[in-house]
């Protein structure tokens, strides 16, 4: 029989053994089953059910330290399977709330990095009363965080392990004030993909009523990166499997009535004080969700009294095909609160306060007596709204300024003549120095004075792209014995792109690059390597030209290839493929080493594909099918096909043949034969911290320089059905 707290081979998060069937971590679905069996494993020390107690000072490099210049982190109250929490103190306001400190290892990839932004945007917008609301977020000391408000509670879980299955009359409003979490998140788009025990946290209002706070909204999806929901190694799962919906399981595009799948398996398990499905292995449980018939609450745990309505809501939120469950989580608080009606009317003929019954029939399992005064939203928006106010006064202040700033930019744009220069003018080594382009206008510069030991000098520039075009494409000529790379940021100071396949001397280029209308940035300079000097020049000058256009439709934008080895990706991990241009057509480029061109087609799907693809000078090509979607862990035979039969210069074909209907709609894709060693080139970085690149692996300039300039043909001769009438 396991006992006590053990703790979470994976997460470190402490785990409750006193029960026999737990047998996977609540935070990140870890087997803790094996690793209870072995004596000595100490209780985790970190974790705290109250976020007003602080945990044992150990040493923590963190406490007392100013995050952002405007936190100070007082005690770390917490620690799980995405990061550790601390109690961080407002420095302006003197109020406190808590930080989620993400693990270091997430911020290595820019992706997540990106994803995490957009995330914690779209989590910030939500308000609603259960909701546990984010403040604000960044990067700080190489890790995420976000803030959020000090909830003083304990979480679902803990309160299951300790009083056991709750009745209905308490579950009840506690389901419902969940669902309405959800239907304000579900409205904005927003779906929570880990719902379970541990990511409801129940405190207590001043009447004695359960608050209910659901935490955590978006943060599974910074896990979600091709490998969400797969069994690692380890035989652990990215997800707790006891929660996960069928579709979230076969790795499919998830909605709304997922996590409506994820809370009717958290009320079967606080109903009956099991869990729907159990077994040995996560995989087990998981292959339970998708094939296994659940035992209904009432024959799983007759002595719980669970009333017939109650126990219709969980059967019909966890059914296995989304179509047969709640289709929304409004439906589901409706069927919640009329179950709750039902009991009520059996109980008393008289008129009763649902949401009061059930709040009393519970007992308080915390004190609802603040000790500190906690950093609210309003706070925040507040202080926030103070500093724009005094900016503005500022501004307001220095009239004088302003006038002479006006002044001078009259006589540089009037009396010097037009902003936009043929020669660069220092300084214009940040974005907001930046020199102005005209798109299709050259402009030259020199790399000149060096900026430290290890940076060069740069050069900002520049470029309004207006509708309608759509392609931006840069090239700058080569500097002796200087190895330059051109960069390329969206007007949010996000690099999108790159060139620095070239060696000293060669020029660098970035064609064919998908934009909207909007400001866009090139930056010029030397290659940086960690501990080299860098290069002066002030004798030789680049030419750089920036042409922003409207694409043709058979033209190919870039990026349209997949940056990592599985082009299947769904969600937002997916590229974008160019979709095939009427009459099945394509103009394309190898534009460098690792270039993957892949092309999507139009509806409807073809049944049959024919493909071919015309030869690139000194380039061996490759050209495939596959789906363009992963469907199933297993290929799906007939989709995945490839030509490199023919040698450098040829090109390639692959013959008719029947597109299987169950791969779903296909890709075709162009690529070199020999692709490089990964770290060659990349799309990563912020105008805010461009930092120093290590030593890049040696390139073959002259393959690459001639690749830009010849383009390959493709023809596609699909077979489609008939279209019906």
């Amino acid at each position: 029989m396991l006992a006590g707290n053990r703790n979470c081979p994976a997460c470190g998060a402490s785990v409750d053994l006193t029960h026999g069937e737990v047998r996977f971590c609540g935070r990140c679905g870890a087997d803790v089953a094996t690793v209870a069996q072995s004596p000595g494993l100490p209780a985790d020390p970190t974790r705290t059910t109250d976020p007003l107690i602080e945990l044992s000072p150990n040493a923590d490099p963190m406490l007392g330290r100013v995050i952002d210049g405007r936190y100070r982190v007082q005690a770390r109250i917490g620690q799980g399977g995405m990061g550790v929490v601390y109690r961080v103190e407002h420095v302006a306001m003197g109020k406190v709330a808590a930080m989620k400190m993400l693990h270091p290892s997430l911020s290595q990839e820019q992706e997540v990095v990106r994803r995490f932004r957009r995330e914690a945007e779209a989590v910030s917008r939500l308000s609603h009363p259960n909701t546990v609301q984010v403040f604000d977020f960044g990067e700080a000391m190489g890790a995420m965080y976000l803030v959020m408000e000090l909830i003083r509670g304990e979480d679902l879980g803990a309160l299951l392990r300790r009083d056991g299955p709750l009745p209905w009359r308490r579950l009840g409003p506690i389901l419902g004030q969940a669902l309405d979490a959800l239907t304000e998140a579900h409205e904005l788009g927003i779906i929570h993909r880990d719902l379970k025990p541990e990511n409801m946290i129940i405190a207590r209002t001043r009447d004695g009523r359960d608050l209910v706070k659901v935490l955590d909204f978006g943060l599974a999806k910074l896990r979600d990166v091709e490998e969400l929901n797969r069994v690692t190694g380890r035989g652990t799962v990215l997800g707790t499997p006891y929660y996960m919906s069928p579709e979230q399981i076969r790795a499919e595009d998830l909605d709304a009535r997922s996590d409506l799948y994820s809370l009717g398996a958290l009320a079967y398990r606080a109903l009956t004080g099991e869990h729907p499905f159990s077994a040995p292995t996560p995989v087990a449980v998981l292959t339970q969700h998708l094939t296994a018939t659940l035992q209904a609450p009432r024959a799983r745990a007759p002595q719980c009294d669970i009333p017939t309505e109650a126990e219709a809501v969980v059967l019909r939120a966890m059914q296995r095909s989304p179509a047969d469950r709640y289709q929304t989580a409004e439906a589901m608080r409706v069927a919640i609160h009329e179950a709750l009606a039902h009991e009520t009317r059996s109980e008393s003929s008289g008129p009763i306060d649902v949401a009061r019954r059930a709040s009393d029939a519970s007992t308080p399992s915390v004190n609802a007596v603040a000790v500190v005064e906690r950093l609210k939203r309003e706070d925040f928006d507040g202080y926030e709204q103070s500093l724009r106010v005094r900016r503005y006064l500022a501004l307001a202040l220095v009239p004088v300024l302003l006038l002479l700033a006006g002044v001078g930019g009259y006589y540089f744009l009037h009396l010097k003549g037009s902003r936009v220069l043929d020669e660069e003018r220092e300084p214009n080594d940040d974005p907001t120095h930046a020199n102005e382009l005209a798109s299709g206008r050259v402009i030259r510069g020199q790399v000149g004075k060096r900026r430290s030991f290890e940076e060069s000098d740069r050069d900002f520039y520049h470029l309004r792209v207006a509708a309608p075009s759509n392609r931006l494409s840069a090239e700058v000529t080569g500097i002796p014995e200087m190895d330059l790379i051109l960069q390329v940021y969206d007007g949010a100071g996000r690099e999108i792109a790159e060139s620095e396949t070239g060696a000293a001397g060669d020029s660098e280029a970035v064609l064919d690059l998908r934009v909207s209308a909007g400001d866009y940035y090139l930056q010029v300079r030397e290659v940086w390597i960690a501990g080299q000097q860098t290069t002066e020049n002030v004798s030789d000058w680049y030419s750089l030209k920036a042409t922003a256009d409207r694409a043709p439709a058979e033209s190919e934008l870039e990026p349209n290839g997949p940056s990592a080895p599985n082009p299947g990706a769904s969600g937002e991990n997916a590229f974008e493929p160019n979709v095939l241009a009427p009459g099945n057509v394509m103009i394309g480029r190898l534009a460098h080493p690792g270039d993957v061109d892949c092309y999507a087609f139009p509806d409807p799907q073809p049944t049959a594909i024919a493909v071919s693809v015309t030869g690139l000078p000194g380039l061996d090509l490759k050209l495939s099918t596959r789906p363009l979607k992963l469907l199933s862990a297993h290929p799906v035979p007939g989709a995945n096909r490839s030509a490199d039969r023919a040698g450098a210069g040829e090109g390639e074909r692959l013959d008719r043949e029947a597109w299987p209907a169950l791969a779903g709609p296909p890709l075709v894709c162009v690529e070199r034969k020999e692709r490089p060693a990964s770290g060659t080139s990349g799309t990563s970085g912020t105008l805010a911290a461009p930092g120093s690149r290590p030593p890049h692996a040696e390139h073959s300039p002259h393959v690459a320089l001639t690749s830009r300039a010849t383009t390959y043909k493709l023809t596609v001769e699909p077979t489609r059905s008939p279209t019906p009438p």
